[in-house]
């Protein structure tokens, strides 16, 4: 036995973040033996610079790596290729989705549609849940009608194609508000845990939540969220401690697809390395900031129309300085999320974007809070956990649509007249 068991989903965010590794940098752990799990590896040389932080010990401690690419696979030593699901199997996950159970499936009565969809699926899980997700509302005489309508293709990378297909016709089944919503999460990187409430706060400052009698926004964004989990569109990330979901993720194959969609129908522009795709865009709507330093951004960002954006995202960066906020003439929301700023350590000219409808400054190195923020109108939703922000000021009460507000406990000292909004 392994006394000592973990996994380390951020260990290639830790060692990949700027000035979080040098030669000298090793994980030491507190016993001899240790069992650890990284997943989805995508180059050889991230693989190289994790070895480098492990340390050998001859204690026969064991390491296990998971990767797409076959040349990753090489380099980790020994390889085992995963095999696709027996036919039994593939129809036992395929009926326990639909059904919910082993038992209630329709064991081994002949039925030549599910067996169309799960000779198609060729035993990739991902597949067939999605596919089974599909047909759960579905009565069985639209089965067959659905199985033609997903048209499998014949490339040569079949299984990659066909399971994109499947999710492909999985998102046109969505209704038009929950596809603008999952397209939203394209925003994001790449295995990231996407907080619940921020999220479905977003959505409704976007305009994404339509209003129903009788129901706050807030309770039908968290319909909407909990829907996608329900057809496996995202997956549930649930508190360590108290077991309740406060979170998602998104599947590599499924952001891969909103991801594409998503630069097809010029929903969000990211901002990486490589921004020359983004600089022959003639209209923004979402610019998003993902991962490392962002020297190139405010120079880039010139060269950018910003007057269209409702959306600027940064996620887990180094940021020189702000895109100048100036130019966000229609911004509605304004997300920061582990990000550290080299300096302007406050956030100014708020004041002058009268459409904003969401500040979240989420575990950022901001130090000040404008009083001028007080000036939007129709801000609903400010979140400074995680800052450096010592009060916030009394004029930030006065927007009349201010509905939630959260801070740090202990750190940040908040005026009298929140009312009835939400706050934490």
């Amino acid at each position: 036995m392994f006394p000592f068991i973990f996994y380390i989903g951020a260990l290639l965010a830790f060692i990949n973040a700027p000035g979080s590794y040098n030669d000298s940098c090793h994980l030491h752990f507190l016993v001899d033996r240790y069992f650890i799990d990284i997943d989805d590896i995508w180059e050889p040389q991230c693989w190289e610079m994790i070895k480098l932080a492990l340390v050998e010990n001859n204690c026969g401690s064991r390491i296990i790596t998971t990767t797409r690419k076959l040349e990753v696979a090489i380099e980790a030593s020994q390889v085992y290729k995963l095999q696709s699901l027996s036919y039994d199997n593939s129809k036992k996950l395929f009926y326990t989705r639909i059904f919910g159970g082993e038992g209630k499936y329709l064991g081994n009565q002949p039925d030549e549609v599910s067996d169309k969809i799960l000779k198609k699926c060729d035993g990739i899980p991902l597949a067939i849940i999605t596919m089974a997700s599909l047909l759960v509302d579905k009565p069985r005489e639209e089965w067959s009608e659905l199985y033609s309508a997903i048209g499998f293709g014949h490339k040569d990378n079949k299984h990659v194609e066909n399971t994109m297909r499947i999710l492909s016709f999985s998102y046109y089944d969505l209704p038009s508000h929950l596809r603008t919503c999952l397209l939203y999460l394209s925003a994001y990187p790449e295995d990231y845990v996407i907080a619940k409430d921020p999220l479905i706060w977003m959505w409704v400052a976007e305009g994404f939540v339509c209003k129903k009698q009788g129901k706050g926004l807030f309770e039908l964004g968290e319909e909407y969220f909990n829907d996608l989990i329900n057809r496996s569109m995202i997956q549930a990330v649930e508190s360590e401690w108290e077991r309740v979901v406060e979170g998602c993720r998104v599947h590599d194959m499924v952001l891969d697809l909103i991801c594409s969609l998503s630069c097809e129908e010029n929903f969000v522009t990211i901002l990486d390395n490589n921004v020359e795709g983004a600089l022959s865009q003639k209209q923004i709507r979402r610019l998003v900031h993902q991962n490392g330093t962002a020297e190139h951004v405010t120079p880039q960002a010139d060269h950018m129309d910003m007057r269209q954006v409702r959306s600027y995202i940064a996620c887990s960066c180094h940021i020189n300085r702000w895109v100048p906020l100036l130019g966000f003439k229609l911004l509605r929301v304004l997300a920061t999320e582990n990000c550290h700023f080299m300096e302007d350590r406050h956030l100014a000219n708020l004041g002058s974007l009268l459409h904003l409808r969401y500040i979240g400054i989420r575990r950022a190195s901001i130090r000040e809070l404008a009083k001028e923020t007080g000036d939007l109108k129709f801000l609903q939703t400010l979140d400074v956990r995680g800052t450096m922000i010592s009060e916030v000021p009394a004029r930030v009460v006065q927007p009349t649509q201010l509905v939630c507000i959260r801070v740090g406990w202990m750190r940040t000292r908040v005026p009298n007249g929140f009312g009835k909004m939400t706050w934490s």
